[in-house]
């Protein structure tokens, strides 16, 4: 019988989207202020429209892989 690999594939569009995030912000993890200059989304909005923010201190942060997935 043979294997059948089930990876998760990638969507389109996906790296293009993650290097352009990278570009725009300033490490692998993307401020608010940094999300909502990328999408166009006010703060408030951003911070409600996507999953997988993390606080650092007072600040919220999100891994730039995580946008990148949601904007997809």
């Amino acid at each position: 019988m043979q294997e059948v690999n089930r990876m998760a594939m990638e969507k389109p569009g996906y790296r293009d989207v993650l290097e352009r995030i990278r570009a725009e912000s300033n490490g692998e993890l993307v401020t608010v202020a940094e999300a909502a200059k990328i999408t166009g989304y006010s703060k408030d909005m951003v911070t409600q429209r996507f999953d997988g923010w993390q606080r650092q201190g007072r600040a919220k942060r999100i891994p730039a892989t995580a946008l990148a997935r949601q904007l997809c």
